[in-house]
């Protein structure tokens, strides 16, 4: 971000378009956008300033933009079994996210169930039960039970029973336009609700890093059926349209938790703003 800028340059209209330009084709979004072009005129018009200067003072903008959003106990366990609710659309990367988080939590010491409630998609559950035996973790699975919301209930059920620490609630990848599954995923979050009212303590929308405004989009149809606590992004490159993260925190009003980096069950990093938002700008 920023190439254009070889040596100390004055801060003016014309530099100030450049900018305005990068940061819209990193996908942080209008409003943020013309946030950090306002304190930038306010602030440095006219000013000479070199490369680092720069990104120094909208690496500040940026964060506290949407720093309040962000605490340093966001995923902590504060109930057993704490229940995670999983949701996504087709292709973003969900399943394997699951699998991941599985294993965070496992090398955690905790004791993880799977539950598979993607009973729309052939092969979805045998899809999870490969993952749960590659990383050492349990799964509910009854074949009679074909209602995605009667599977959420069995596997809370039993989560209760035998001492888990960690449920994490697999659900079908839907597009945000399908009414009819998209009101399956309601009935889930309430069917959890009936043995553990405070559940899903935490509710994780994974979403496609690559696609930018998109994800915008659709992580707003998702928040209008179910409450959603943070985000898991999947293939992230935040050396390109990476800024829709920030761009989602803000609009959304909720933290990004995770990054996926990669496609092995090890390949989940838990996400520091500071650090991202520093590599963002290069």
């Amino acid at each position: 971000m920023f190439g254009f800028f070889e040596k100390k340059q004055v801060l003016d209209d014309n530099l100030l378009m450049q900018i305005e330009e990068d940061l819209i084709l990193a996908d942080l979004g209008v409003e943020i956008t013309q946030n950090i072009l306002a304190t930038l005129k306010k602030t440095k018009l006219n000013a000479e300033l070199s490369l680092q200067e720069l990104k120094e003072i909208v690496i500040n903008i940026l964060y506290d933009s949407v720093a309040a959003f962000y605490k340093e106990d966001q995923m902590f366990i504060n109930s057993t079994p704490f229940i995670i609710l999983v949701s996504g659309t087709n292709g973003s990367g969900k399943t394997t996210s699951i699998a991941k988080l599985a294993k965070y939590y496992k090398n955690l010491g905790l004791k993880v169930l799977l539950a598979p409630c993607d009973t729309f998609r052939a092969g979805a559950t045998r899809q999870l039960k490969m993952w749960s035996e590659k990383i050492g973790v349990d799964i509910f699975i009854d074949e009679n039970i074909k209602d995605p919301a009667a599977v959420a209930y069995k596997s809370v059920e039993l989560a209760l029973n035998n001492n888990y620490e960690i449920l994490i609630v697999d659900t079908a990848g839907r597009l945000d336009t399908n009414a009819n599954l998209m009101s399956e995923l309601k009935k889930i979050e309430t069917t959890i609700k009936k043995l553990a009212p405070l559940a899903p303590n935490q509710s994780i929308l994974v979403l496609d890093g690559t696609i930018g405004q998109t994800a915008l989009n659709q992580a707003q149809a998702f928040a209008k059926i179910i409450n959603i606590t943070g985000l898991l992004m999947t293939k992230v490159d935040s050396q390109a349209r990476g800024g829709i993260l920030i761009n989602l925190t803000k609009t959304l009003q909720i933290p990004v938790y995770f990054l996926g980096v990669g496609e092995g069950a090890d390949d989940l990093r838990e996400f520091n703003l500071k650090q991202y938002i520093e590599n963002l700008l290069g």
